[in-house]
């Protein structure tokens, strides 16, 4: 049976939730070692308005980052 492989894809406008959630346990799995809770709170805020999200739907079409997907499903970019 063939073994699954990561693929790396252009962004699609879909990719914008799935990334922010690994932005996110980025933040407040790995950088909460480097910075407090109050830090990775402001960058990486646990709930966001309607605003930010725009805001970062508008940052990844901007910097336009590669995504690595494992079968269909990003894990990061």
């Amino acid at each position: 049976m063939p073994v699954a492989s990561p693929r790396i894809r252009p962004l699609r406008a879909a990719d914008a939730e799935p990334l922010w959630m690994i932005f996110h346990r980025a933040v407040h799995l790995r950088a909460r070692r480097e910075y407090s809770a109050a830090q990775c709170a402001v960058w990486a805020p646990p709930v966001r308005s309607a605003e930010a999200r725009t805001r970062w739907r508008h940052r990844l079409l901007r910097n336009q980052p590669v995504v690595v997907e494992w079968e269909g499903v990003p894990v990061g970019f």
